[in-house]
């Protein structure tokens, strides 16, 4: 089997089963996803190793992970992961990072409430300038919680907004390498995009692809 940069994984969990098999994920490495929701990165990697989840649902968790005896669960608090009552300062192999990168705006359909709720995006950043500020302040606090030569798996995108190109890519890789990381490996996650709506006259490309970068951390850590 070959590996490729760019593909059409069915779901984020193929991807990880690639990213695994190059060994970014080793069986022995201690795991933390703080991503909000359901674990459904790990639907098709079981981790055999020391993992912990940020907790939407509890028993969405405990079933994608039976297979691992070594899960822990927890109420994620960024601003309490390196020093705090977690104490987690370098602990971390792998630290798995999948944030709201499309800026919320203010729309009100219907069934905008429910998706945010789902995906943790109540109080997610409603422009993209606040976007880029709160996610790079969490990028730092997953830098923190990441051991020397350890691994950061982040997702973002490019996207339209207010009728202009927003290069989420752009400002993820470059806060990245500002904190010191190194871009080690970068997948586009290519989807469908939805058809252009009737009646509206389109202006840019529709936006059909993700990316993963994958950072290491090669710093010394600090006493």
């Amino acid at each position: 089997m070959t590996i490729v940069a760019a593909a059409s994984w069915h779901s984020n969990a193929d991807l990880i089963v690639d990213i695994a098999a190059l060994g970014y994920i080793k069986p022995d490495d201690a795991v933390i996803d703080l991503t909000f929701g359901r674990g459904t990165w790990w639907k098709k990697y079981r981790h055999p190793g020391h993992f912990v989840g940020c907790v939407n649902t509890i028993e969405q968790w405990t079933k994608l992970s039976v297979a691992n005896q070594h899960l822990t669960i927890i109420l994620p608090d960024f601003h309490d992961l390196r020093t705090g009552s977690l104490g987690y300062r370098h602990k971390f192999d792998v630290v798995a990072f999948d944030p709201p990168y499309v800026s919320t705006g203010t729309r009100s359909k219907t069934t905008i409430p429910d998706f945010y709720d789902r995906y943790g995006l109540v109080h997610a950043a409603r422009t993209p300038a606040l976007l880029c500020e709160s996610n790079n302040l969490a990028m730092e606090e997953a830098t923190s919680i990441l051991r020397p030569g350890g691994y950061m798996l982040v997702k973002c995108c490019d996207y339209i907004s207010s009728g202009k190109l927003f290069l989420g890519t752009h400002w993820t890789l470059g806060a990245a390498l500002d904190m010191g990381l190194e871009c080690v490996e970068r997948f586009e996650h290519v989807g469908h995009a939805r058809a252009q709506p009737p009646g509206r006259r389109q202006v840019h490309a529709r936006r059909n692809l993700s990316t993963m970068f994958i950072f290491r951390n090669p710093r010394k850590a600090k006493l």
